[in-house]
């Protein structure tokens, strides 16, 4: 994994001013809460989520400090961070944000021979390392648009519709992979084969082709969200958001790398020189980086007291992330309690109508924790 994670954790960035799951992937998107029908409000709004499954978020660049503990199979690390500083009238919000994003997946053979590599550790002798991992990360600043519609459907159910769009300038942005395969000879010897693909802004030009002109990487794009509350009958609360419903940065002279990496068997040119061992080819190219949708669900049900029950679940690139728990109180004043039930991690927040706070992980010495998220709100409204 890489240190884009830490960043995120850093970041001031998000929060909802009502109920939210323990890791909130739909940072950012909530319109209806954020953007009043009528009136005259200022706002902002931070922050950060991150959860690496293999080790603790805050160990990232250390391989784990000692504190690793993949999945078998493959491993997933996710980060998303949004901020903004906003303003509406007349029923129309603007906004202007920062947002930074990150996904990887890697099996845990690869993870075994990056982590053993950092610490020194030989290989398991015989074994067949299975090498694969994707990765995903993206940074842009922009502007947003925002709308609630107030919807009526009889006496007793009502909805409030929110609908943004934004403009991206992309600031970063990189898409990885890699597959292959290599078995141990040895303790300190392996042959395979294994092709490694980059395209990076920021690529490092020590590992990039010099006679290729690194150029100015641009990104320009535009993200759309949604979300949609419903209010049944008897207090019931039903949430349905989509962040980046449809979501794309247009990158041009993005630095583009392949490395293919082969020690199997030797093999000989036309005239008959030994091929590299490495081999690759650096390019400068156009692309597409689409924004994965992170989609959240929330039911919230009055129990007695002001007391109320509440689930959710939120999904970025087929992970979910389900939680449960209580929350108290109203828009004046209430607390919330919830558990992340793929990562264990628990979200204790409070709110009050222009203040609200949460934080979130699954451990409480937060070095060790895996699952992270911190959040802020202020608003003021005449």
């Amino acid at each position: 994994m890489r240190s884009t994670l830490l960043l995120l954790v850093g970041l001031a960035i998000l929060a909802s001013p009502t109920v939210g799951s323990a890791l909130d992937l739909t940072v950012g998107s909530g319109i209806v809460e954020d953007c009043p029908t009528s009136g005259t409000s200022v706002r902002f709004d931070g922050g950060a989520v991150a959860y690496a499954e293999p080790m603790p978020v805050l160990a990232l660049t250390s391989y784990g400090a000692g504190h690793y503990a993949p999945s078998p199979g493959n491993n997933i690390g996710v980060g998303i961070g949004y901020g903004d500083i906003a303003g509406s009238a007349y029923g129309i919000c603007i906004a202007l944000f920062d947002r930074v994003e990150y996904y990887a997946e890697a099996s845990k053979d690869l993870l075994d021979i990056l982590v053993g590599n950092h610490f020194g550790h030989t290989f398991d002798s015989g074994r067949v390392y299975r090498a694969s991992m994707d990765e995903q990360s993206l940074r842009a600043d922009g502007a947003r648009l925002e709308k609630t519609i107030a919807l009526s459907f009889g006496a007793h159910w009502s909805a409030k519709l929110g609908l943004a769009a934004s403009y991206l300038h992309g600031t970063q942005g990189d898409e990885q992979s890699l597959e292959g395969q290599v078995t141990a000879t040895s303790s300190d010897y392996a042959v395979g084969a294994a092709t490694w693909v980059r395209t990076q802004t920021d690529i490092d030009r020590n590992t990039f082709n010099p006679f290729v002109a690194p150029g100015t990487p641009r990104g320009e794009g535009f993200s759309t969200d949604i979300e949609l509350v419903v209010a049944a009958p008897g207090g019931t609360s039903l949430t349905a958001q989509a962040m980046d419903a449809l979501g794309r940065i247009y990158w041009s002279e993005v630095p583009h790398s392949v490395r293919t990496l082969q020690n199997t068997y030797i093999v000989y040119n036309a005239n008959l020189d030994r091929d590299a061992f490495i081999t690759g080819i650096d390019s400068r190219v156009s692309f597409v980086q689409d924004i994965p949708t992170k989609l959240r669900f929330a039911a919230s049900v009055p129990i007695d007291g002001g007391w109320r029950a509440d689930l959710e679940d939120d999904e970025v690139n087929g992970f979910h992330f389900p939680s449960f728990g209580p929350s108290v109180g109203d828009q004046k004043l209430g607390a919330l309690l919830h558990y992340d039930i793929r990562t264990g991690a628990v979200e204790l927040g409070g709110h009050l109508s222009w203040l609200a706070v949460s934080l979130a992980s699954n451990r409480f010495n937060l070095d060790r924790a895996s699952a992270l998220e911190a959040s802020l709100h202020v608003s003021r409204a005449w």
